[in-house]
């Protein structure tokens, strides 16, 4: 996608009134850099379908899909939207108003809390609609309306389902939930829009999307009589299972509740929203109690032995002469929190204001007491329960709770000596992809000394200074330095590799940004393959599979010429530092692949990871002669290795191979986007240097001729 465009979308069917819309439209500031594409849809079918076609038309990464009477009054609001974009990656979608937590009946403006505000005239008058105000730059809201809809990732819309123009919104913000990315609603000093709507018609399908909505995402679910807030697909609960005052329980897909479990809320207090969650996947043992008078959150996959007890309350005792059951309870107010894939062990005790954090273990006969703060990946036992042991991620081993300071002191020095990897990532005048980049790693990790963040500024002289500031100043695990002089990008490279510490080395391009979720999944990938000197990302087969190998020939041909693709790269540490003349071929653009097979040579185990962790800015820089640099280069380094190890056929076949899987696409693509920073005319004398000599040589060349006459 090209994240250097906005792209507006409407299904139109008045013309007139949208040209008055567009105008607006046109009126926008529009920063430097940026360009602004408006597609109409008309004669869709329904909205869905409609927002569908324009999405797979358009290749901007931002969308905008907006009501043909919808009007845009914030000057700024491109800058606005891309600032919350580009800050925080996990933010899918944005709107100017919804509700924080959608009612039963799936009609977000009947939520008890609602956030934004717009102009409008759906009574047939102009009125502000004016909710709450988000109390940092956005609220994460569970709907929105969709009057208005930006998005930063492509989701398809749910056409399969939703055949008219209702409740098509509320999916959409279910959708994105499902895949992981939040939704939101900006702070909005004034309101952002104009909605000139006139009196709004719902019998026109409402009713039966509104059953098709609820239906889909289980709002208003029944089981045995009762009738939940959210019941999940795939549930199996036992039907000696005792609930009350379900409609403030919510339960998610997946989930598993064994016999005779007790779920319920006493005092029948449920006001809109739940107050009971329990997350998909979960697994409740049998006779388990949980009861709640304001919040208990179970996240996804959480099991549960038989006899547990959670609540967020206690008894009142105060008065020896009333009795214990008439004197109420300690707080209406307290919460239980019970992070993802832990375990709570049987005849526990959870009870008050409790927050457990994910993949811990809360052993037999436990009691969490209230006030009690677990962090990720502890186990805890007793009455009360103390932490006997947590996961040390670098070691990969569970440590014994330790309870004197100066042992504390050190074991804490010891964990965040050597972190586990070092993302390096070389900067130059981007201070907004840049960015873009560290929040989409800073919002997984936080201050997780697994991890150290690297960045080496080339002497910029744009606002990169400040950034780096900032996240040097709030995380522990982050250092920069900055060069005198620009020492040139490959240099740049090879120096921010040189700054790193960690097991290992992990050369990242400051436009490539994490996807959600995705850095656990690769500290488990390095853990899990720790006897190999090479991990490859391969980002265009996402397919999950984790592939091993041995020696350089068999790397070649796993990996081929995508070697030269800087941000797919982990290395071992030691085995980097051992290489001679480790910038043995930095004039040469690919150094990198030098450093790769030096390694193989000493530590010939690697593996290749085909999963999308990240994606790209798209940034084109150039500068350089694509053909010198992917040919006559890449072979150059490639037959260095010719009598260390890489057999002379294997870089034979790798010559072959990449003509058709890599350099007549690039070829194509270079011409017909007329990349003259990457000097495609160049491309001819140095294909035909390189491969004149080949028996088919004459068969590619003609191929190439065919490509360049179809893109003149």
């Amino acid at each position: 996608m090209n994240d250097h465009e906005v792209c507006f979308i409407t299904c139109v069917n008045d013309q007139e009134q949208f040209s008055k819309v567009e105008e607006r439209i046109r009126a926008l500031h529009v920063p430097d850099g940026m360009k602004v594409e408006i597609v109409q849809i008309h004669k869709a079918t329904s909205i869905t379908s409609g927002y569908n076609t324009a999405m797979q038309q358009s290749e901007a990464k931002y969308k905008v899909y907006l009501h043909q009477d919808l009007y845009i009054m914030n000057d700024n609001f491109i800058v606005d939207i891309l600032k919350l974009f580009t800050s925080t990656p996990n933010l899918g979608m944005l709107g100017v108003i919804g509700a924080k937590e959608l009612p039963i009946s799936g009609i977000w403006w009947e939520a008890k809390s609602k956030f934004g505000k717009v102009l409008e005239s759906h009574t047939g008058v102009m009125n502000l609609l004016n909710f709450q105000e988000p109390l940092g730059a956005y609220e994460r809201v569970e709907a929105l309306d969709g009057l208005l809809l930006v998005t930063q990732y492509d989701v398809p819309w749910r056409e399969d389902l939703f055949e008219g123009w209702h409740f098509y919104d509320a999916s959409q913000c279910f959708e994105f939930i499902k895949k992981g990315y939040e939704v939101g609603i900006p702070k909005q000093a004034v309101p952002w829009c104009t909605h000139d709507c006139g009196l709004v018609n719902i019998s026109n399908g409402f009713a039966e999307n509104q059953q098709l909505f609820r239906q889909e995402y289980g709002l208003g679910g029944n089981f045995n009589g009762h009738t939940f807030h959210r019941l999940g697909k795939f549930c199996r609960m036992d039907p000696t299972c005792d609930f009350y005052a379900t409609e403030g329980v919510s339960i998610g897909d997946g989930v598993k509740l064994q016999k005779d479990c007790w779920v319920m809320l006493p005092y029948n207090n449920y006001d809109g929203e739940p107050r009971i969650r329990i997350g998909d996947g979960c697994d409740i043992g049998r006779r388990c109690n949980i009861s709640a008078v304001n919040f208990i959150s179970i996240g996804r996959n959480v099991i549960t032995a038989p006899n547990v007890h959670i609540t967020d309350h206690n008894h009142e005792y105060h008065n020896i002469d009333i009795p214990i059951m008439h004197q109420g309870i300690t707080s209406w107010s307290d919460r239980v929190s019970i992070g993802d894939g832990s375990w709570i062990g049987i005849n526990a005790v959870i009870v008050g204001n409790v927050s457990i954090g994910k993949g811990c273990v809360i052993a037999a006969n436990s009691v969490v007491v209230s006030g009690t703060q677990i962090p990720d990946y502890c186990v805890v036992a007793g009455a009360p329960a103390q932490i006997v042991k947590q996961y040390n991620k670098q070691t990969g081993t569970w440590v014994k709770n330790i309870k004197e300071q100066h042992e504390q002191n050190e074991l804490t020095k010891q964990l965040t000596e050597t972190p586990l990897i070092s993302i390096c990532i070389p900067t130059y005048n981007r201070e907004k992809d840049l960015e873009y980049c560290l929040e989409s790693i800073f919002n997984q990790i936080g201050n997780d000394s697994s991890f150290e963040i690297i960045v080496s500024d080339n002497c910029s002289t744009d606002s990169t200074l400040l950034v780096l500031g900032k996240y040097n100043a709030k995380y522990t695990n982050f250092r920069f330095s900055q060069n005198s002089e620009n020492i040139g990008a490959d240099a740049n490279i090879h120096h921010v590799m040189t700054l790193a510490s960690g097991k290992y080395v992990m050369p990242h391009g400051d436009d490539d940004f994490f996807l959600p979720g995705t850095l656990r999944s690769l500290f488990d990938l390095v853990k899990g393959n720790e006897d190999c000197g090479v991990i490859f990302l391969d980002v265009l087969h996402s397919t999950g599979v984790v592939e091993r190998g041995f020696g350089m020939n068999d790397y070649l041909n796993k990996v081929s010429i995508y070697s030269t693709f800087i941000s797919g790269l982990i290395l071992r540490r030691e085995s980097l530092v051992k290489i001679d003349s480790s910038t043995r071929f930095i004039k040469l653009y690919i150094n990198q692949v030098y450093l790769q097979f030096s390694i193989l040579a000493m530590d010939p185990n690697f593996c290749v990871y085909h999963q999308k962790l990240f994606g790209s800015n798209g940034n084109m820089s150039g500068g350089y002669n694509f053909a010198e640099v992917f040919i006559k280069n890449y072979l150059e380094v490639l037959n260095y290795f010719g009598d260390k190890g890489l057999d002379p056929s294997a870089i034979a076949a790798e010559k072959s191979k990449i003509v058709y899987t890599f350099l007549f696409w690039w070829y194509g693509h270079m011409l017909s986007n007329k990349l003259e920073q990457l000097q495609p005319d160049k491309f001819e004398p140095i294909f035909i240097e390189a491969y004149q000599n080949e028996p088919y040589f004459p068969d590619i060349y003609k191929q190439m001729l065919e490509i360049k006459s179809s893109c003149m």
